[in-house]
């Protein structure tokens, strides 16, 4: 899998780039693409100086991964976010069950077993189906007061997911996946 990392830093967290950078370096075989992700007011410069390949999205996670996407060269993207240490060679694990550039990848944790309602530290996804499928949504109208806001988040998985499906994705939940 040609894989590259899409380090999203929606809580603009300086003290834990170099950490996550570190652990990819050292557990990605060869040279691993890094693109880093923050929101519309971060100051990119001093993000820059540890990673050259930081860019920014709007406010909110979604615009986030989808600049990431944007700004990706490597067939595949996993997410991840910043302050999350990956051991192993994680992408070794999800090359076992890749059949297909249509699979989708999520690590299984908390017993967590929908795309949904799983973490998105760790997800994977073919870079063209991406682009195929579409974006995330981002509608800032959901950042309002009303009672289902803290599942915005959700509800914007849930709707790309439903075009994912369309276009034939197969989702995978995989256990085991050492992010930390």
């Amino acid at each position: 899998m040609n894989i590259g990392y899409i380090l999203i830093n929606s809580e603009q967290n300086l003290s834990g780039l170099k950490p996550t950078i570190s652990a990819l370096t050292r557990y990605h075989l060869g040279d691993a693409e890094i693109v880093h992700v923050l929101p519309k007011d971060a100051d990119l410069k001093k993000y820059k100086e540890i990673c050259p390949n930081s860019y920014k999205g709007q406010n909110t996670v979604t615009s986030l991964i989808n600049v990431g996407f944007k700004k990706l060269k490597s067939e595949w993207g996993m997410v991840l976010i910043v302050g999350s240490i990956v051991k192993a060679r994680i992408y070794k694990k999800y090359e076992l069950f890749n059949k297909s550039d249509k699979d989708i990848f999520y690590p299984l944790v908390d017993h967590h077993y929908g795309f949904v309602d799983a973490s998105i530290n760790g997800l994977t996804i073919n870079r063209a189906f991406f682009n195929e499928i579409g974006n995330f949504p981002e509608n800032e109208m959901w950042k309002s007061e009303e009672a289902w806001e803290a599942n915005s988040f959700e509800l914007c998985k849930l709707l790309w997911s439903m075009d994912a499906e369309e276009k034939g994705c197969i989702f995978k939940a995989i256990l085991g996946c050492k992010i930390f």
